[in-house]
């Protein structure tokens, strides 16, 4: 998929706009697609892997995914993002020890991998969230919404679990 859109955007992108062309790239793998210059305001991005795409100052996108493209590129280790919709994003494999996403929502997020440790993450919205393999050593997941999430082999050792919805 990230080479034809390549291919896209260098052929084809001079003469339409990217929105008239490309409305959902829901769970596309953009990694190293060189979206620089792209208008991709409005497009779907749900579940869609950017963590190595290539964007500028230029690409128009949604506040949203430009906050995904600074987590994953420059970690978001030891920053505040309290109160964000971060709902359905892949976030997997990225360092995000001591980060703060009180009452954030993270549902539907791929979160595999990811290193969680002594993050805040009380009265967080994490419906159907992908943590399979996550380091959560000494996490705060206090009132936190766990139903439907995915735990698989993720380290919980110190965790604090109290008043948490898994049901």
């Amino acid at each position: 998929m990230s080479s034809k859109l390549c291919v896209l955007y260098r052929i084809i992108l001079p003469i339409y706009p990217l929105w008239d062309l490309i409305a959902n790239l829901n769970n596309a793998n953009l990694n190293e697609t060189d979206l620089s210059n792209a208008n991709l305001n409005g497009t779907e991005l749900s579940e869609t892997n950017i963590n190595l795409a290539i964007v500028n100052q230029r690409t128009l996108i949604d506040k949203k995914w430009r906050l995904v493209k600074e987590i994953t590129v420059h970690r978001g280790a030891d920053k505040d993002f309290s109160e964000v919709d971060l709902s359905k994003v892949n976030l997997s494999g990225t360092n995000l020890s001591e980060a703060i996403f009180t009452r954030a929502n993270l549902s539907g997020n791929n979160l595999s991998k990811t290193y969680l440790s002594r993050a805040n993450l009380s009265k967080t919205f994490l419906r159907k969230a992908n943590f399979e393999s996550a380091y959560l050593s000494g996490t705060d997941l206090s009132e936190a919404n766990l139903s439907e999430a995915d735990f698989r082999k993720a380290n919980l050792r110190g965790a604090n679990l109290d008043n948490t919805n898994v049901a």
